[in-house]
């Protein structure tokens, strides 16, 4: 269900529910009709599916984002927070945080920039590409990204493990 209106300031879109990749999604978008185009987006969701490494344990994850900031000339940036998990989960005597799952991400984005991403910071802890994009691969991906502009450049450092490797098609 989805409700689209434009105000003549604003454009504005409500969606109260989107199934999609085995979950459920909300989302809120407000985008200003001319410059600098302001944009104020939301999504919350929640899906049910199983660990990579436990496939015998079902769990619920709850995901949300943002987007916020300006889309019109080179001055555009926008300012991206996303996060998934899961509650802590205990069974079959394994410790919770083997089969609790997170992902925080932060980015900011300059759309029309010579350089678009200007910084992002990455938290992983056991996240199936599969959950968020149906055609993806199974993973069980944990570890860390952070990538930025340094005073001579620009530095990248990752530190990221797919516990569950497999082909890419």
């Amino acid at each position: 269900k989805a409700h689209y209106r434009y105000t003549g300031q604003q454009h504005e879109l409500d969606i109260s529910s989107l199934n999609y990749a085995e979950g459920v999604y909300e989302a809120n978008v407000r985008l200003q009709a001319s410059a600098p185009m302001r944009i104020q987006a939301t999504l919350q969701g929640q899906l049910e599916t199983t660990l990579p490494q436990h496939p015998e344990t079902t769990l619920q994850i709850h995901a949300n984002a943002s987007v916020q900031g300006t889309l019109a000339t080179e001055a555009a940036r926008l300012h991206i927070e996303a996060k998934a998990h899961s509650p802590a989960i205990t069974a079959d005597a394994e410790p919770a945080e083997d089969k609790q799952l997170s992902a925080n991400i932060s980015a900011v984005i300059a759309p029309w920039g010579p350089q678009i991403l200007e910084q992002a910071d990455v938290q992983l802890q056991h996240i199936n590409t599969a959950w968020f994009l149906p055609e993806g691969p199974h993973t069980d991906l944990n570890g860390s990204l952070q990538a930025g502009p340094q005073a001579d450049g620009w530095q990248l450092q990752a530190k990221i493990q797919n516990l569950l490797p497999g082909a890419w098609d």
